[in-house]
């Protein structure tokens, strides 16, 4: 699928795949989080639209309101297909609607996320000179692919991870039950060698997880750490 043309805006700013690219800060933390809305996932799941405004209401809480806009994240729900936000401030970020309890084309997400990263940093961050703190994924999954073929879901998950590997990226994978996940894909994605975590009975685990995540990748946004690689 061909990537969205720049687009002009009023101001001045451009529009690259729904994010305007004018007025980034400095510095930056990108954020990605990746829920499977299936079945399998049914006790972790918050009611639709609540879940990146609880995280956000959180993390001002214990940051102050500026790290919201310090902190650039989009969201992606697997369930009947793929819904996905635009990269945006933490501050204005919304859950995207979704069908909930449909069928988990994990390749075809993991494939969505590379293409938008790429475009978000090599179009908008990068010819800003913003750094890039750092970039951290979480993947809320069993990660068993359904509704796609073997090779859509080879293809988005080699496209992940070479962006992964690209531009430096960490991911986090949770899942219901480690002893049941898709070790395989599993393995193939813990670039970091975090290993699995597995969900406890605390319907509220995926979003205590999220929150603790991002808690700790907006951290780097006051230290020296190395920019992200744009090579």
């Amino acid at each position: 699928m061909a990537l969205s043309k720049k687009k002009s805006i009023p101001g001045g700013a451009k529009l690259v795949l729904g994010v305007a690219a004018g007025g980034l800060p400095p510095r930056l933390v990108l954020y990605v989080v990746i829920i499977d809305a299936s079945g399998s996932m049914k006790t972790w799941l918050v009611r639709q639209g609540e879940f990146i405004p609880a995280v956000r209401s959180a993390l001002v809480e214990r940051g102050g309101p500026r790290v919201a806009e310090l902190i650039y994240g989009m969201s992606v729900v697997v369930s009947g297909g793929v819904a996905a936000s635009d990269f945006g401030p933490l501050s204005r970020a919304n859950d995207p609607p979704y069908t909930p309890l449909g069928q988990t084309p994990i390749g075809t997400a993991l494939g969505l996320v590379a293409e938008k990263l790429t475009v978000f940093l090599e179009q908008v961050v990068f010819p800003q000179n913003t750094a890039v703190r750092n970039l951290e994924v979480l993947i809320a999954s069993d990660l068993f692919p359904t509704g796609e073929e073997p090779a859509e879901t080879e293809a988005g998950v080699a496209a992940f991870v070479a962006a992964m590997r690209k531009f430096n990226g960490k991911v986090t994978i949770v899942a219901p039950d480690v002893a049941a996940v898709n070790t395989a894909l599993a393995n193939r994605l813990d670039l970091n060698e975090r290993g699995v975590r597995s969900l406890d009975d605390d319907p509220k685990a995926v979003l205590n997880i999220t929150f603790d995540s991002l808690l700790q990748a907006s951290r780097k946004l006051t230290g020296s750490n190395p920019r992200l690689r744009t090579q």
